[in-house]
């Protein structure tokens, strides 16, 4: 069953990144271990924004979003650092 879910996330971490490069919005050179690794990320902490309040904690789901969008614009495509629409929602 881990092995199954294992790879059920690379799955996804590579859908994405197969996204991220088909909008210009990721080098295509860019590792596929980068994504799983945003991806698994993420992942660990939304369970814990989920784990500290079951509606998720937005303060928490915020500083996920800020974490793993800074980390994959080390890996934008040119022009597009800086002008990414996955920016924390204030309210």
């Amino acid at each position: 069953m881990e092995e199954l879910v294992r790879d059920f996330d690379r799955t996804r971490a590579q859908r994405l990144r197969t996204f991220l490069v088909e909008r210009d919005l990721l080098r295509a050179d860019t590792p596929p271990l980068v994504l799983e690794l945003a991806f698994a990320a993420g992942h660990r902490l939304f369970d814990i924004a989920f784990h500290t309040s079951p509606t998720g904690d937005d303060a928490t789901i915020d500083e996920a979003r800020r974490l793993v969008t800074a980390y994959l614009e080390t890996y934008s495509a040119p022009g597009v650092a800086g002008r990414t629409s996955i920016r924390p929602v204030r309210s």
